[in-house]
């Protein structure tokens, strides 16, 4: 449990700890018990922890920003690193693209009246219908993963199916041929490492967004030929999006798009599969129950979620 004590109010040690960070839980009830607003010096961070104050944080938003929804302390990070990519006449020309990009206020990143726009926008790409149409594509892409290995009687579940099942998902909602899915791997992962994670080095950081340098480049082409010939998918509608009065995504904006969807789209659904077959396997009768009655299958996810959410927090920075 934590060590340093970093809340003058409570007098309480509620420094984040290796321990912590591997499992939360007991961490959390400490805080909604003896300390439910506290700074933590290691994430440069107020924590709320209780239900009804998280609510009335979420809630205000004309008092709490998304402007920084991955903390101060990567804000700090990203900005030096970028500061000194955008100085350096050698830097990497995909990196230099990246930094370029950084300062995008999308969705996550955006506040209201911009972030209400540009849901107005984008909802096009997320109607009934295309979610309809989606659905048949995830039993395909699920039902071949399985086919893979279920004569095997067993499964390396994450690399097997956890991790490919979202990405091929998401690919082909985005038009990226099954070909390039090693790379679509390989930018997901760059642009998740660097979330929530302040120990990069120059270097390494300077890597990763020359990775995501290189989506940016591919997803501008493909935008290019989406506006040019649409299709009936995410990138289509991204790429066609109207209002009534002739607004449209600007460029930088429908990149910043394909990015969170990428990342938030694959990793919080991989985390979710993973944890909830894991919750199977470690509760023989729940699973039994599970396959004797398939329509609780949802109640399994909706409480995985509540109980494992791959999301633990997100940063708002008072205004």
């Amino acid at each position: 449990m934590a060590t340093t004590d970093t809340s003058a109010e409570t007098g309480s040690p509620f420094d984040l700890d290796p321990e912590a960070l591997r499992c939360p839980f007991p961490y959390y009830d400490r805080l909604r018990s003896e300390a439910p607003v506290t700074y933590v010096e290691s994430i440069g961070a107020w924590v709320v922890s209780r239900y009804d104050d998280i609510r009335l944080v979420l809630a205000q938003v004309e008092r709490f920003s998304n402007r920084y929804p991955t903390g101060p302390r990567y804000a700090e990070l990203m900005r030096g690193t970028m500061g000194r990519v955008l100085a350096d006449p050698d830097a990497p020309a995909q990196a230099v693209t990246a930094a370029e990009r950084g300062k995008w206020q999308v969705l996550l990143t955006a506040d209201p009246p911009l972030h209400d726009r540009q849901r107005k926008l984008v909802n096009r790409a997320f109607t009934p219908r295309q979610i309809a149409k989606a659905e048949a594509q995830v039993v395909e892409i699920a039902e071949r993963l399985l086919a893979g290995f279920a004569a095997r009687g067993e499964v390396e579940l994450v690399s097997e199916f956890a991790w490919p099942l979202p990405l091929e998902v998401i690919a082909s909602r985005l038009g990226v041929p099954t070909d390039r899915l090693p790379t679509f791997k390989r930018w997901s992962d760059d642009m998740a490492a660097l979330v929530g994670n302040h120990t990069y080095t120059h270097d390494e950081i300077v890597g990763l967004l020359s990775s995501q340098g290189e989506f940016y480049e591919y997803f501008t082409e493909r935008l290019a030929e989406a506006r040019a010939d649409p299709q009936d998918d995410v990138l289509g509608k991204v790429a066609t999006a109207e209002m009534p009065d002739g607004d449209r995504l600007s460029q930088d904006e429908m990149l910043g798009m394909l990015s969170q969807f990428l990342v938030a789209g694959n990793e919080t659904t991989t985390n979710l599969i993973s944890m909830a077959m894991l919750r199977l396997a470690e509760d023989p009768e729940l699973a039994d129950e599970l396959r004797s009655d398939l329509t609780k299958a949802p109640n399994l996810v909706e409480e995985v979620l509540r109980l494992e959410s791959p999301s633990q927090g997100m940063f708002r920075r008072a205004k």
